[in-house]
């Protein structure tokens, strides 16, 4: 077996047709929307690092895409165990928010 030269990339990387690279990035798409349209809870991380606006329209993004989901803001992906566990009979599907303090 020939070792490629450093300068080469891997075969799996070479120069794939525009069209093929569409493709999988639609089914990367079609991937992350699915599990979000199936979650029963969203979790937001990092929420810090974001200026409001753009939290809450992410947020209600998330929320339009499930409408049942429960969303939950975080920062250091701090999420208790009952946010993980909760019955979303108990929870009555509102979003929340956590690990806002130290």
């Amino acid at each position: 077996m020939t070792p490629l030269p450093s300068s080469s990339p891997p075969p799996s990387l070479s120069a794939s047709p525009p069209a093929a690279r569409r493709i999988d990035k639609k089914c990367i798409v079609d991937l992350l929307v699915a599990q979000v349209e199936a979650a029963q809870l969203i979790v937001i991380n990092k929420v810090d690092m974001l200026e409001p606006p753009a939290a809450n329209l992410l947020a209600e993004l998330l929320q339009a895409l499930n409408p049942t989901a429960r969303i939950q803001r975080t920062v250091f992906a701090r999420v208790s165990l009952a946010c993980l566990i909760a019955d979303d009979r108990e929870s009555g599907g509102k979003s929340g928010e956590s690990g806002k303090s130290g």
